[in-house]
């Protein structure tokens, strides 16, 4: 962690950048091309809650899940979890439906204090792949009386739309899937009477419509499953594919299909497992800085689309997998990945109501987020992820005023694997993070103008009063 007189010399060092851009917003010399002005809209999207980042985990111990010992409140992982701010681990995964067989009293207790200890709520995931009536009755009962508030919700499986040719016939569909799910989520209702039921934990959105619209409406929750890249076996990708705007445009289009059902059944939905890219992730891309820069971007196109909560799927087996946002270190110690630096740039823009935000007049690789909070601030969320400084102008109310900014940013690039920090802060080996000074940016009259490096984030808290469109 760096010291206090260093990062004030950092946020000196930006603010200075800020003072040096001319009339057209960006350093002297740079083209009038690369300025952007940010439009911020009036009508509320979707509300942006507290708990919007959670983890996702593999159930079965096998692959460093409940029964592995992991998962208590001794050595640095409460702390990196409170770190992110409130949240949800949630249990399930692949191996829920393989070789989970319920957790030991030991596990619940040790997950408890775990919840307890960081603040974060639980969802945990009965195994429908090989399912026991009995069995998942006792261990779903098991698991609300160990968990008690802190148990979020209760789920029958993992990803049934992959169930075919290897855990179902070949010809297992979404019909013969309800027939399934239907008994298993109500022995749920009758051994956890109170605590929610969510499903399908699938990832093509006809599965979302299906269950929401199941017989007696079952499900008190919609969860759906999304990665934009995979590494099972098919062309992976790589950092430029995950940040492009291609990749962009299916994610939005996924998350408004599943918002759409959700909304006509009247359910909440969350994403309950996802990440840069299937099986494990990609090396070189899933464990980079890009992946930081995606996370982002990602929650809160999901979260103007109505999510409640995304989860980012980790491993925390001694095996550090490429998309693992934590590698363990030592017994029960893990140290942050970049894709957790991106987790903790969305927790210091805290909740609110998500608003309209465009860039006018502007084409280029730089997206924009706009969050009204309580108070009336509003906050800005600005990724540059392209190579080339962009010149930033956001609304502002009156000269003089002054927004503060944090920025995500590593000097290595999108290929970074580490470096990432957050105003040049790192999270401490204890899993804490004293948060920096902010960026100070002054605003005229007109406009607030920032410069906007290549491959970076930045959140914006505006001075209050702002609104609108900033004005040339």
């Amino acid at each position: 962690m760096i010291g206090r007189t260093a990062a004030h010399a950092l946020a000196a060092a930006l603010l200075a950048g800020t003072a040096g851009l001319g009339a057209a917003g960006c350093p002297s010399g740079a083209p009038v091309a690369n300025v952007a002005d940010v439009a911020i809209g009036r009508a509320v999207l979707a509300p942006l809650p507290a708990g919007l980042v959670g983890l996702s985990f593999e159930s079965d111990s096998a692959t460093g899940g409940l029964d592995s010992g992991r998962f208590d409140a001794g050595g640095n992982l409460p702390a990196l979890l409170r770190t992110l701010g409130p949240g949800t681990m949630r249990f399930g995964g692949n191996s829920v439906d393989l070789g989970f067989h319920g957790a030991s009293r030991a596990a619940l207790a040790g997950v408890r204090r775990l919840a307890d200890e960081s603040g974060w709520q639980v969802r945990y995931s009965e195994n429908l792949g090989h399912y026991d009536a009995a069995a998942t009755a006792a261990d779903a009962a098991a698991a609300a009386a160990a968990l008690g508030p802190r148990l979020r919700a209760l789920a029958c499986g993992n990803e049934p739309n992959l169930y075919p040719g290897v855990l179902r016939r070949e010809d297992f569909d979404i019909v013969a899937y309800l027939a399934e799910a239907m008994p298993c989520w109500r022995v749920l209702h009758r051994a956890a009477p109170g605590v929610p039921v969510a499903g399908p934990d699938a990832a093509p959105p006809v599965w979302q419509a299906a269950a929401a619209f199941a017989p007696s409406r079952p499900l008190a929750q919609l969860t759906a499953h999304y990665y934009p890249l995979t590494h099972c076996g098919r062309h992976p990708g790589n950092g430029g594919t995950l940040l492009s705007a291609a990749t962009r445009d299916r994610q939005g289009q996924y998350f408004a299909s599943v918002g759409a059902t959700a909304r006509a059944a009247r359910l909440p939905w969350a994403l309950t497992e996802t990440n840069s890219a299937s099986c494990s992730g990609i090396p070189g891309t899933s464990n980079t800085f890009a992946a930081a820069l995606w996370s982002v971007d990602y929650a809160l196109q999901a979260a103007e689309h109505g999510a409640q909560e995304v989860d980012f799927h980790t491993s925390v087996s001694p095996r550090c997998v490429p998309y693992t946002a934590l590698c363990p270190t030592a017994p029960r110690h893990f140290a942050p990945r970049p894709l957790y630096y991106g987790l903790l740039l969305l927790r210091l823009l805290g909740p609110g109501e998500l608003l309209p935000a465009t860039l006018t007049d502007f084409r280029g690789p730089v997206t924009v987020h706009a969050l009204r909070s309580a108070d009336g601030a509003q906050r800005l969320v600005l990724e540059n992820l392209g190579p080339d400084p962009v010149g930033i102008r956001t609304p502002a109310p009156a000269a003089g005023r002054t927004a503060l900014g944090w920025r995500l940013a590593a000097p290595g690039g999108p290929t970074a694997t580490t470096g990432v920090t957050v105003n040049g802060r790192t999270v401490a080996a204890d899993g804490t993070f004293a948060a920096p000074p902010p960026l100070r940016v002054a605003c005229a009259a007109d406009a607030c103008r920032l410069p906007l490096p290549g491959y970076s984030a930045t959140v914006l808290v505006l001075p209050a009063g702002a609104a609108g469109q900033s004005k040339r």
